[in-house]
């Protein structure tokens, strides 16, 4: 078990690291550590685990499986194809048209300014403004 810090935030993580005392006469060597080039690994098999980022992803994992999170995953695959969708489709855009990293964000987000401006005026023109697509958590109120 060590600790690592990084460089740029300072960071503390402790990892644990499990690694095989010897590994040149096993067997399923080639196919515990496989490499692109076909050659023989210098190192014995190593594994790191973080004890703490293994309970955020299961923490995560839970959140994922709840009614909620089930939900939220529900909506997320709705809009996201229906906007790339309505983008392609009906407003005919298929291609970025500037080169260079800055031209091609401020063009995306242009397109997504129109795209929200018009989402909000379809639903300002329907009176839709304050409908949601997941339902509202109930509040409880004490008359006093």
């Amino acid at each position: 078990e060590k600790k690592q810090r990084d460089r740029d935030s300072g960071y503390e993580r402790t990892v644990r690291t499990y690694q095989c005392e010897n590994c040149q006469y096993c067997g399923k060597r080639n196919q515990c550590q496989p490499t692109r080039t076909g050659k023989k690994p210098k190192q014995n098999k190593m594994i790191q685990y973080n004890p703490y980022y293994q309970s955020l992803l299961d923490k995560d994992y839970k959140f994922i499986q709840s009614k909620k999170g089930i939900q939220l995953r529900i909506n997320r695959s709705i809009q996201i194809e229906g906007a790339f969708g309505t983008v392609k489709g009906n407003y005919e855009y298929r291609r970025v048209r500037h080169k260079g990293k800055e031209s091609v964000e401020k063009e995306l987000l242009f397109m997504a300014f129109g795209f929200d401006l018009r989402k909000y005026r379809s639903r300002r023109d329907t009176d839709r403004l304050q409908q949601h697509y997941l339902e509202k958590e109930e509040t409880h109120t004490v008359a006093c």
